[in-house]
């Protein structure tokens, strides 16, 4: 029998729906499935785009892969291996909308599995709870980034040895309400976790949120021995910078096995430099109790601040006025503000398979960039030239005080040689006289 001219029966609807197959030239835009509301054209876990469209005109339709759940009424889930999830085709009475537990999206409509058990409140809609069966495809072009979360997400295993962040002891797969009735941080962003799973210690309390997960190293430091993974916002003020022992609430660099923290504008200070105005080598301090101010500003600054120091007199300043290329950690934050802003304004982000034709660059080859390699070069060269434009400047103010000083003396001389000239007119009067 031809697949377009199948014609199904599906309780959710009172009417027969038949079968379309699609093709480029097909019209549906916009249309959504009304079992996993995602458009016809996109649902994320497949790569067919086939559906079933109501006979009598209701413009009611149903992916193919969403109208054949109904042949599994009841299931097994890895996520939820305690009891058994029944397909549902409406939200409950009483309720206006439920969580999926797993990605914590909220459905208002559509079909979803939940637990049988009422006590469990265990639901999943029907992408996370499908997706497992098509996490092999590789090279998928995937613009829906949650969903390529949820790809990833079902491939976490439940026992997870070594993991980079917590390397002592083993991390579970657990739901967030096994875990205790406590709300959980994560212990890498330190963002309050709120999805329906973590990663979680049971010996020191450590916990992952399912994003945290998948971070990578992305570069090496010289002062560290581990490499350091990048986060654009840490949400806790307890995660202070090695250098300058400020929070670091945006980019920043961590090993959260050592807790070793830096932020990415701190990472090309030198422990030692050269000030032009003053006599001897300054030293970097993470943080100096004693002078209140800055000695160059003259600004009052914090006592618990990094600063660079003179260790043979009473010499302290901030980081920015010695070090030219530096921005303070509020100018910093405010630019990467505005950074994450205008990133937000992009919703859709593509994923391609890291083995894709072009893309020869592997994480190990990328982690040899050490951080002195692309910053501390371009900013010491910067430096370099910042002084010797001041030292140029201070020659040339030389000058003009010395020119001023030689107009002056030209001046003196004029004056000198007219008294001179009055003086011999007066000696060849007086001579006449006598």
């Amino acid at each position: 029998m031809d697949d377009n001219c199948k014609i199904i029966v599906h309780p959710k609807h009172e009417h027969p729906l038949q079968f379309y197959k699609w093709t480029k030239s097909s019209g549906e835009v916009g249309i959504s499935c009304q079992g996993c509301m995602f458009p016809l054209t996109s649902f994320p876990a497949i790569l067919e785009y086939n559906w079933y469209r109501c006979v009598q005109g209701c413009e009611y339709y149903l992916h193919k892969k969403c109208a054949d759940l109904k042949d599994q009424p009841q299931i097994h889930h890895p996520l939820h291996p305690r009891h058994p999830l029944t397909l549902h085709f409406d939200i409950p009475n009483g309720k206006r909308a439920l969580i999926c537990t797993f990605c914590v999206r909220i459905q208002f409509s559509g079909f979803f599995y939940s637990c049988c058990n009422s006590h469990c409140d265990f639901h999943l809609d029907i992408i996370c709870c499908t997706i497992r069966r098509f996490a092999s495809y590789k090279g998928l072009l995937l613009e829906e980034c949650e969903f390529y979360l949820h790809v990833k997400c079902s491939q976490i295993p439940h026992e997870m040895h070594l993991h980079q962040f917590h390397p002592q002891h083993q991390l579970y797969l657990l739901q967030k309400s096994s875990v205790g009735p406590e709300e959980l941080c994560c212990s890498a962003c330190r963002k309050r976790i709120e999805g329906g799973f973590v990663l979680h210690c049971s010996e020191c309390h450590f916990n992952l949120d399912i994003l945290c997960v998948f971070l990578e190293p992305t570069m090496r430091f010289d002062g560290h021995e581990h490499p350091l993974m990048h986060f654009e916002k840490i949400y806790s003020d307890d995660v202070l910078c090695v250098l300058c022992n400020s929070p670091c609430h945006r980019d920043s660099f961590r090993c959260i096995a050592c807790n070793f923290n830096i932020h990415s504008q701190c990472l090309s200070l030198p422990t030692k430099v050269d000030y032009y105005d003053h006599i001897h080598p300054l030293t970097l301090v993470s943080s100096f109790k004693k002078e209140e101010y800055c000695d160059v500003c003259e600004i009052r600054r914090d006592p618990d601040c990094g600063v660079y120091l003179c260790e043979d007199c009473p010499f302290v300043a901030h980081f920015e006025c010695v070090y030219p290329m530096y921005k303070s950690t509020t100018q910093a934050e405010a630019s990467s503000s505005r950074k994450l802003e205008d990133e937000s304004d992009t919703s859709i982000t593509k994923y391609k398979d890291i083995n894709e034709e072009g893309d020869n660059l592997t994480v190990e080859e990328d982690m040899t960039v050490t951080a002195n390699e692309v910053d501390s070069a371009d900013y010491s060269i910067l430096l370099q030239l910042d002084l010797q434009i001041t030292e140029l400047g201070k020659v040339v103010k030389q000058l003009i005080i010395k020119k001023r000083h030689g107009e002056e003396l030209t001046e003196k001389i004029e004056e000198l040689h007219g008294r001179h000239a009055d003086i011999e007119g007066l000696l060849e009067r007086l001579t006449q006289v006598l």
